[in-house]
């Protein structure tokens, strides 16, 4: 696999509690029943700061058009470790150029067998690794690949379900369930660095339809 390969994490779903004891089992029906009847109210607060945290406007009904994502964490802000001097200051400037709707929680350059590794996690963050071994030219097309991943995932609030389905309709299928993801990725690499120079999966590079959606990416939109 390419540079463009990631990983998706989900949050764990709660497991069942299982008892051969009657009177246990009423103690617990009980007490589960008072449970879900107080979680909307515990859980009304969490869910409006998480889409608080991601949204500077309402989304339209079908969660594009209207839609844009705040502005991220800050590049000062990210971590960047491993590597040498010239390729931290070179991901520096490019998540500073590049990274604007993003939350990257951070960039390491390590020994991989992957040029491009990045995590997405389900409330819209996002973590990179590098290869220690990219450098120069490709480093920006490859970190700027994944940064496109990040800035997906932000302007998407970690719904990969939403981002697939909006981006097979515009950038392709792709090879694999994640195959619109990659393709976008790729075509916001064009769009941003303006170079078809190592792009793992549109090879041939993106048309303007496809480069033209990437813009609005670019600038915080769904699509």
């Amino acid at each position: 696999m390419g540079n463009g390969d990631y990983l998706v994490y989900a949050m764990p779903r709660a497991g069942k509690i299982r008892t051969g004891r009657v009177r246990l089992i009423c103690v617990l029906c009980f007490a589960l029943t008072l449970v879900f009847l107080m979680l909307p109210a515990w859980t009304a607060g969490m869910e409006t700061k998480a889409v608080a945290a991601t949204s500077s406007a309402p989304a339209s009904s079908t969660g594009a058009g209207s839609f844009r994502a705040a502005q991220g964490r800050s590049h000062q802000d990210v971590p960047v470790t491993g590597g040498s001097k010239t390729q931290r200051a070179d991901a520096k400037k490019y998540l500073k150029k590049w990274g604007k709707y993003s939350w990257i929680r951070f960039v390491k350059f390590q020994k991989s067998g992957h040029s491009g590794l990045t995590t997405l996690y389900s409330d819209g963050t996002a973590g990179i690794v590098i290869s220690s071994k990219v450098t120069g030219k490709k480093l920006r097309q490859v970190l700027v690949h994944e940064i496109a991943h990040a800035q997906h995932n932000w302007i998407y609030a970690g719904n990969w379900a939403a981002s697939i389905k909006a981006f097979k309709s515009v950038f392709g299928k792709g090879k694999g369930q994640f195959g619109p993801l990659e393709n976008a990725a790729d075509c916001s690499t064009q769009h941003l660095t303006k170079s078809k120079a190592n792009l793992a999966y549109k090879k041939k590079g993106c048309s303007a339809k496809e480069l033209s959606h990437a813009k609005k990416l670019a600038q915080g939109y769904r699509i």
